[in-house]
């Protein structure tokens, strides 16, 4: 009778040891369990904030970058106004004076007449050249008849039997001082790429209404050229800049010998 009691002891204590057990083993495994969660969800936590944190050194960056950028474009505008200003009020006017010179000297010494009258030439030519870069640095007309007449006169000085510039607008419109002058930039630095690395013999400057947007399209009939950010160079970046500094959106287009250049898009209400 003993023995059977102890044997049945035995058994009830083997088994509530395999019940211990079994419930350590579930108990160790939730441990185990919700420790790898909380690893991985650490882990996970601290790869977002790690993302996060270059995510905004970048935008940091970027917002750096353009702000410097718009700095320096402001402080181009400024300095070639000075410079404009010196070339035609400074130089120009002392060029002008040395030509009355002359002038006055055919009259008083006509045995030099000739001589002096090639010197009056030269200077001549001269001044004319100084005024052109004046003009082209920061254009006079721009704010006294607007955007459109100054392009219709570039367009007399540019063409020629190689290379035709048209524009074309539906009306006349008037821009704010800032836009016009951005957008005189952009297409100075588009005519600049088209003579230079085109190959084109005709370009175009449209200005159109779409919706509640208006509308500024230049195209060529050149070979193209690559606007990707990575090939972008500086001149294309610069265009890039203006149109963000103007609040505009920008598409470029590009078919071989066909149409190349860019569209953008201002909204009415912004000008």
């Amino acid at each position: 009778m003993y023995t059977v009691l102890l044997t049945f002891s035995c058994r009830n204590m083997e088994s509530s040891l395999q019940t211990n057990l079994a419930y350590l083993i579930v108990i160790g495994s939730l441990a185990l369990f919700v420790l790898v969660a909380a690893v991985l969800l650490f882990f996970i936590l601290y790869q977002k904030r790690v993302l996060k944190g270059i995510q905004e050194k970048r935008t940091l960056e970027n917002k750096y970058q353009k702000e410097l950028l718009y700095h320096s474009i402001e402080t181009q505008e400024e300095e070639r106004k000075r410079i404009a200003a010196d070339l035609h009020d400074d130089i120009g006017g002392k060029l002008s004076a040395i030509i009355m010179m002359l002038k006055r000297l055919q009259i008083a010494q006509p045995a030099n007449k000739t001589l002096l009258k090639d010197c009056q030439d030269s200077l001549q030519e001269t001044l004319d050249s100084t005024r052109n870069i004046s003009h082209n640095l920061m254009p006079p007309a721009l704010e006294t008849i607007g955007l459109i007449k100054v392009l219709e006169r570039l367009t007399k000085n540019l063409n020629n039997p190689k290379f035709k510039l048209t524009v074309s607008y539906p009306k006349e419109v008037r821009f704010g001082a800032k836009i016009e002058l951005a957008l005189y930039r952009i297409l100075q630095e588009l005519i600049n790429n088209t003579l230079k690395y085109s190959k084109a013999n005709k370009a175009t400057i449209t200005f159109l209404i779409d919706q509640d947007n208006w509308v500024m399209r230049y195209a060529d009939n050149g070979i193209g050229y690559s606007h990707d950010d990575e090939s972008m160079g500086m001149g294309l970046r610069n265009i890039k800049s203006r149109v963000e500094m103007i609040q505009g959106s920008l598409h470029f287009f590009s078919r071989k010998n066909e149409a190349n250049g860019l569209e953008i898009k201002l909204l009415k209400n912004d000008l």
